[in-house]
């Protein structure tokens, strides 16, 4: 079954930092919900840290799927079947045209491509 925000009050949840854009949206989701993000979470913005804390202890954590998706193969960690933070959709480049790092030009296009392929698998929270 789809696990609610809810479902998950009983836990300590490890969350992003302050101000980051996965902790905006989670606060969000969260008080769409009627809960409040302060509640029972410890603040942290490194993945192995929480891996580690997530193996050690029940917390409740955000991974990237990939992390998440390799960790659980392992047997280290479990999923949730969880809805996603579709606030976390939005990426947005900025970079200044008087350096001519091939840096940003490169993550440009891999974010053109990842647009692309998530327009073709039909996912429209794409602008």
């Amino acid at each position: 079954r789809l696990v609610t925000l809810k479902d998950l009050t009983e836990f300590t949840w490890l969350v992003p930092q302050q101000g980051s854009p996965s902790h905006i949206a989670l606060a969000r989701l969260m008080e769409e919900e009627g809960l409040d993000i302060h509640d029972a979470v410890v603040e942290s913005s490194c993945i192995a840290l929480n891996i580690e804390l997530m193996m050690r202890a029940p917390f409740i954590g955000l991974l990237p799927l990939s992390y998440a998706t390799e960790y659980a193969a392992r047997g280290r960690i479990s999923l949730i079947n969880f809805p996603s933070l579709t606030q976390l959709s939005e990426v947005v480049l900025y970079r200044r045209v008087d350096l001519n790092s091939p840096a940003p030009l490169l993550l440009a296009q891999c974010m053109r491509e990842e647009a692309a392929a998530s327009v073709t698998q039909g996912d429209t929270s794409i602008n």
